[in-house]
């Protein structure tokens, strides 16, 4: 089996917003990116899999209308943060949160700990079908939580997961259920 899973292009919203779970749509020339993209995977593909923000699911759905929307797939909750610029949220609140980002919420928002483990879960689940090559479309959150889990990295170091717009994935499940990842 393998799994590709594809962070969403870039957003049009100012420059240094937290966004969060906020459902923002795409910059204008996504078509382009998507054609770009679409390259980089199988040309049959089994399953697609996207979170249920816009900036997701119109990829999945350029790559196939029939795809599967799966709320452990958003984003990181941001709570009241999400809208303000990072630099407007208060730098107490913020010091708060960046200290300790694995158990720490944002007011009315949710931890790491916790997208790790409903995208945990969601890994778990996609490892019991029997396609073989599955897309799952999220965002940068989701995909670091979805490495660090299949890479047993610790989540105080997620951040050093590097998860760019519109990069693809690509990890082989082998017979043994070990992983083997490669990028693309």
């Amino acid at each position: 089996m393998s799994i590709y899973i594809v962070r969403h292009t870039e957003v049009d919203i100012p420059k240094g917003t937290c966004y969060g779970q906020l459902d923002v749509p795409l910059k204008k020339n996504f078509e382009k990116e998507f054609a770009k993209l679409k390259r980089l995977l199988p040309k049959k593909i089994d399953l697609v899999y996207s979170s249920p923000s816009q900036r997701c699911t119109a990829f999945a759905k350029f790559l196939d209308p029939k795809y599967k929307t799966d709320k452990a797939l958003l984003e990181l909750n941001f709570g009241d943060w999400e809208g303000q610029l990072w630099q407007e949220i208060p730098e107490n609140e913020l010091k708060i949160w960046s200290e300790n980002f694995v158990t720490e919420r944002p007011t009315h928002g949710e931890n790491l700990l916790e997208l790790f483990e409903r995208t945990g879960h969601f890994f778990n689940t996609l490892r019991l079908l029997d396609d073989q090559d599955i897309v799952v479309v999220a965002h940068a959150g989701v995909i670091r939580c979805m490495i660090a889990n299949m890479l047993q990295i610790p989540l105080e170091n997620i951040f050093k997961i590097q998860v760019g717009f519109g990069k693809v994935y690509k990890f082989d499940l082998k017979d043994d259920s070990q992983m083997d990842q490669w990028f693309i």
